[in-house]
């Protein structure tokens, strides 16, 4: 491998999740790839926005924890409590829900695309947490 390309590999190697994710959204601007490229790319359009129905686009949507997915509950209470302000309190009970089997609903009313960005910046600061969007 070239030596100018294994280092820049080492160096991505060595960035935190988060600053990978804000590169990752850098490059895609720098380069000009679009969602619509990428979605090109798996033969799947499902997650074009662009082919998606005007409703489905605006339909107001939540943020369901389904459980912890290894992560420790004091990773989902700091994550909770740093992007959507949750109390300690309520987030504990949260994990306490999530423990007896329960899914919780963490955020309503959120478009889609904002609850996609909600999931990412919680995973990115708690991975392995089983969040979906209904």
């Amino acid at each position: 491998m070239n030596k100018k390309i294994e280092s820049i590999i080492n160096e991505i190697k060595a960035l935190s999740v988060v600053d990978f994710i804000a590169f990752n959204e850098l490059l895609k601007e720098a380069l000009g790839i679009t969602s619509e490229m990428l979605s090109m790319g798996n033969g799947s359009s499902s997650n074009n926005a662009a082919t998606e129905p005007a409703e489905d686009v605006n339909k107001k949507v939540s943020v369901v924890l389904k459980d912890l997915g290894g992560a420790s509950p004091l990773g989902y209470i700091k994550a909770t409590k740093e992007v959507l302000g949750l109390t300690v309190e309520v987030a504990k009970g949260h994990t306490t829900k999530i423990a007896s089997g329960e899914m919780v609903v963490i955020k309503e009313g959120l478009l889609k695309k904002e609850a996609e960005e909600l999931i990412k910046k919680l995973i990115s600061i708690t991975p392995g947490l089983g969040l979906e969007i209904k």
